[in-house]
């Protein structure tokens, strides 16, 4: 029974020293008070991401949040001058008709109708209309222009993007008989876009020739549990072959036309993730040679970890935890949105024990639960000899 006792001690004291058996230290950089910091093929090879830890330098936790991506924002604008074709009064009703000043060669995409006036303090109801001549109009939108007190809004915003060459303006009451002294068509987009972070590396590789299917197999080590975004093959020959990874298919090509090169040495993997420890390449080689493989290059997905920190941090990973839910992930689209600076990476240390450490990372609890269990059995071993008795 107290070889028992002595083994059940043992565990939990270790369980509790090696809960994380590596680690990774980051120096503090900036004075914004959010930080980050990017993390690296072996803590997804050797970890869960919900059980990552961040430690102070007093072993204490340090709240984050994952971030995968950024937000991209780019905008497009333009303008395309109107000239006046023809204006007129019909049932009470105002018309001015337009079409493009210039020829363009393809279609002219607008989002809106900008005019300008010497007139003031009006305020009229427009109905724009939209054709490819000046005989055949297809309503468009309707909207309140007005020039009151230097206050002004003389543009039509377009419920959705149009390629008409002629617009024309239908003005309801125009008794002020006003006019514009130019028009131009705009066009005002902004897109959003999600980069994803990734990682670039060399990783090692060896190569196999299997003559009886004419394949080469190339046979990368080191990116297991990666999810991959591409894999390039760098080699000096001239080919142009099929290459594989799982059930990802793409021909790609090194080639060169009277010193002319063209290349794709690339395969898109699309977030692909190899259990195994090697990730094998397939090229089909038909009747032609095998090419010489120089290199081999592996882009992956990689995720960013958002703290406030003021202080170098460890990163503890290798552990079995349940993931942390912490309130700073409820204000990640505010902090997203601020300067946060980038820690720098000081050292790695794969395989460490966390036994010397053991206080400053608080494990006081571990100890006081098998102070409890070594209790507990020990009484019942006594009440079992006094009941042998």
């Amino acid at each position: 029974m107290i070889k028992k006792i002595t083994l059940i001690t043992l565990a939990l004291l270790t369980a509790a020293a090696t809960a994380f058996s590596h680690t990774a230290d980051y120096e503090n950089a900036g004075t914004n008070q959010y930080k980050k910091i990017r993390l690296f093929s072996d803590v997804y090879q050797n970890s869960d991401l919900s059980s990552i830890r961040l430690r102070d330098a007093n072993g204490k936790n340090i709240p984050y949040f994952i971030n995968s991506n950024s937000s991209v924002k780019s905008a497009e604008n333009a303008e395309y001058p109107l000239s006046l074709i023809d204006s007129y009064v019909k049932d009470d009703l105002f018309y001015f008709d337009y079409k493009l000043a210039e020829d363009y060669k393809g279609d002219v995409i607008a989002t809106g109708i900008s005019f300008e006036s010497s007139n003031n303090n009006f305020a009229k109801q427009v109905t724009v209309y939209g054709g490819y001549d000046n005989r055949n109009w297809e309503f468009v939108t309707g909207n309140m222009i007005y020039k009151i007190d230097g206050n002004s809004a003389l543009n039509i915003n377009f419920t959705e993007e149009n390629k008409y060459t002629h617009y024309r303006l239908e003005l309801q009451n125009n008794l002020e008989k006003i006019s514009f002294s130019t028009a131009k068509l705009i066009y005002n987009k902004t897109m959003f876009s999600e980069l994803y972070f990734t990682n670039m590396i060399s990783p090692k590789f060896e190569v196999e020739e299997i003559s009886d299917k004419k394949e080469t197999h190339i046979k990368v080590s080191g990116i297991s549990k990666l999810r991959l975004k591409s894999i390039d093959v760098i080699s000096d020959s001239i080919f142009q072959r099929t290459a594989t990874v799982g059930n990802i298919s793409k021909e790609i090509y090194n080639l060169n036309f009277e010193g002319q090169k063209y290349m794709d040495r690339g395969l898109d993997l699309n977030g692909y993730t190899e259990n195994e420890e090697l990730l094998t390449v397939v090229i089909q080689n038909g009747d032609d040679e095998p090419i010489e493989v120089k290199t081999v290059s592996v882009n992956y997905y990689v995720d960013e970890l958002i703290f406030e920190s003021t202080e170098n941090v460890t990163l503890e990973f290798g552990g079995d935890l349940k993931k942390p839910e912490y309130d700073i992930a409820k204000s990640k689209d505010e902090i997203l949105k601020l300067n946060i600076d980038e820690m720098k990476f000081l050292s790695l240390n794969m395989g460490v024990e966390l036994e010397e450490v053991v206080e400053e990372k608080d494990y006081t609890i571990w100890f006081n639960i098998t102070i409890v269990v070594v209790a507990v059995l020990l009484a019942v071993m006594f009440l079992l000899k006094l009941r042998k008795k």
